[in-house]
């Protein structure tokens, strides 16, 4: 709804796990580490857990994308299952095939345990990632406890992800399963986000929806930590609620106001009226006065009947006007003066009503553009009976009144007749120091700019390609992302243009284009505007996460093996022989479009020349390095073309 009022290409704020924006803090590091640890060559059993919403599902997802080729993964959502369901799951999460109307849990496994040993003399390893893992029951942890014990004699078939929240470390603490959780090789308990992380968080979901401009006021984003207490998932939803409101408003920011607005109306509770609880203390505090003055009413004819008595017997004369009573003395206040020291003093400064009405109409900013201005420019002969705060808004600073002896139509004549001369500002010179450069305000370090420089080094548009997000625009014409986390020198294996993420000293993200390695040297597009910088410069900064694009064949298939055939197969054969150097096929072998063993030899070659894992399949990794050896034309490369053979 606000998609398009705030200028964003997606929703920045939904709940489902995208992996897309994922936002890596410290904590979220080192989860990652101990799930790619759990999918490694050594990696056994691990447990993370974490409370609602903190992002394990979100890891979860990123970790899927992200698996290396040669893993093969069953991904368990609902685990209230039976021990019998849950290895049927498993059977139908990674095809294995079975009989449908077996009841036998013996059955089931034996099954699997040959396809687990087919697939490891094929040198695939197989993950079981088990989300929600809370909610097993003792019966079932104990049947997973069993599968670890498919195994060879020098590795484990099945290795196992247990993802819940807090209460499955207490599960895992009963007596009954103690075995199982002597097998656990590693655990990590993931926290809600500092203040900062909230801060940059929120930032980085912006920047990556396509938002570049500052939404969140600062004591906004406070209260935003305040009320969700650094839970990604209450991030979300009050931000989201909040944006809503502002929409709805047609306001150009967000304020406190608007995030308490957004929290009350979440929990539904309703917002409490700032005059209702300024006025609070009044109501008891009459209820006391007036019990107070019924008691004093009825002491008041025993002590007060003598003196009345005799006063009405001597009457005296009536004062004269403005005369003082003898028994009252100045140190003695007037009524006036009692009334006047008891009334509250309310909390904020009273405006006096103006005796000439204000004749001018109060415009609103027609857009961001200009409320950036007004909100930057001098005020104009207006004298606020308090500053207003840093992080307050055009709507709501007072409003004041202008001095009522000037001539408003001569001054404005008087304007019009002395053009006003602006010299010409010098452009400021761009800091040299990388952390200094990304902290200025004079580029832009925001998601969308850094997509759209990437594009252009393949020669598109960013903005003229259909699609949401860049990965999709990437597949309108005929790319393909690949987000990978590691070093230059594998950036400079798959020497392509990659988006970096970076994090300054304040923890906020920032996204750059890396467009050549040289060496220890770099160039870096900042916002449009390259560039160059030691390595050593810019790895304390960067979490090694890129994102590059890359040019797939036309293939069928996206994993070719023994017992593929086809037209793959033939281009397959023909690009290995150029790149090897040698002859083409002859026309008999490109008539034999069989992926037989010669073949797969050919391929574990290739793999073991490029470091690849060397299991004789071709999939997305051993494809794009064939991509890369090919070096094929009108491919924007990070290093000089007689490095790229040599990959």
């Amino acid at each position: 709804m606000y998609l398009d009022y705030f200028g964003f290409t997606q929703a920045p704020f939904s709940i489902t796990p995208d992996p897309g924006f994922l936002f890596l803090s410290h904590d979220h590091k080192e989860a990652f580490a101990h799930l790619l640890y759990g999918v490694g060559d050594t990696g056994g059993f691990v447990q993370l857990t974490g409370e609602v919403g903190t992002g394990k599902t979100t890891l979860c997802r990123y970790l899927l994308e992200n698996t290396p080729e040669e893993i093969d993964v069953a991904l368990i959502l609902n685990p209230r299952q039976s021990a019998l369901e849950l290895v049927a799951s498993i059977c139908d999460e990674l095809a294995v095939d079975y009989p449908r109307d077996s009841d036998s849990i013996k059955a089931l496994i034996d099954r699997l345990n040959a396809h687990l040993l087919d697939r490891h003399s094929q040198g695939r390893r197989t993950v079981l990632v088990i989300d929600e893992a809370q909610n097993l029951s003792v019966d079932v942890l104990e049947q997973i406890r069993l599968l670890t014990n498919l195994e060879t004699t020098r590795h484990k078939l099945l290795q196992i992800l247990l993802i819940g929240q807090p209460e499955l470390q207490a599960i895992m603490d009963r007596p009954e399963l103690r075995q199982l959780d002597q097998r656990i090789t590693a655990r990590y308990h993931l926290t809600p986000l500092s203040l900062t992380e909230t801060i940059a968080y929120i930032s980085h979901r912006l920047d990556v929806a396509g938002c570049q401009k500052k939404l969140f006021t600062k004591s906004a984003l406070k209260q935003i930590y305040r009320r969700s207490q650094g839970v990604p998932r209450l991030i979300n939803i009050i931000c989201d609620r909040a944006l809503l409101g502002a929409y709805a408003e047609h306001a150009a920011h967000i304020t406190p106001r608007l995030v308490k607005q957004a929290d009350h109306e979440i929990k539904g509770k309703p917002a409490t009226s700032r005059a209702i609880t300024r006025w609070a203390w009044v109501i008891p505090t009459l209820a006391l006065l007036v019990f107070g003055g019924g008691w004093a009413y009825t002491q008041w004819p025993f002590e007060k009947a003598a003196p009345l008595q005799a006063q009405m017997e001597n009457p005296q004369p009536p004062p004269v006007h403005g005369a003082m009573p003898p028994e009252q003395t100045l140190s003695t206040p007037l009524p006036a003066e009692k009334e006047e020291a008891t009334a509250p003093v309310p909390e904020e400064p009273v405006i006096a009503k103006q005796e000439h009405p204000q004749t001018e109409p109060i415009a609103e900013p027609a857009s961001n553009e200009e409320l950036t201005v007004a909100e930057s420019a001098p005020p104009r002969k207006t004298e606020p009976a308090t500053a207003p705060a840093d992080d307050q808004t055009l709507s709501e600073v007072a409003e004041t009144t202008r001095p009522e002896a000037v001539d408003y139509q001569s001054e404005l004549l008087a304007l019009a007749a002395i053009p006003e001369i602006q010299p010409v500002p010098a452009p400021q010179p761009l800091p040299e120091d990388l952390v200094a450069l990304l902290g200025s305000d004079l580029v832009l370090t925001d998601a969308r700019t850094a997509y759209t420089e990437l594009f252009r080094y393949w020669q598109l548009n960013f903005n003229d390609l259909p699609g949401h997000t860049a990965c999709v625009r990437a597949l309108s014409v005929g790319l393909r992302c690949l987000s990978k986390t590691g070093s230059f020198r594998r950036l400079t294996i798959y020497n392509r243009p990659a988006v970096l993420t970076l994090f300054d000293d304040q923890g906020r993200v920032h996204y750059v284009t890396v467009a050549a390695l040289d060496g220890d040297r770099l160039t870096l597009n900042i916002g449009g505007q390259e560039r160059q910088f030691d390595q050593a410069e810019v790895m304390p900064i960067w979490n090694g996460q890129f994102v590059l694009l890359w040019r797939p064949p036309l293939l069928e298939h996206n994993i070719l093996h023994i017992g593929s055939q086809g037209n793959d197969v033939l281009w397959l054969r023909d690009r290995l022989a150029r790149i090897e150097g040698g002859t083409p096929p002859t026309e008999k072998v490109l008539q034999h479009a069989y992926f037989d063993e010669d073949l797969r030899q050919q391929v574990i070659r290739f793999q073991e020349r490029n470091g690849l894992q060397t299991d004789g399949m071709v999939g997305e990794n051993t494809l794009l390095y064939l991509n890369i050896a090919a070096g094929e034309s009108l491919t924007p490369v990070l290093t000089a073309p007689t490095q790229e053979k040599t990959h």
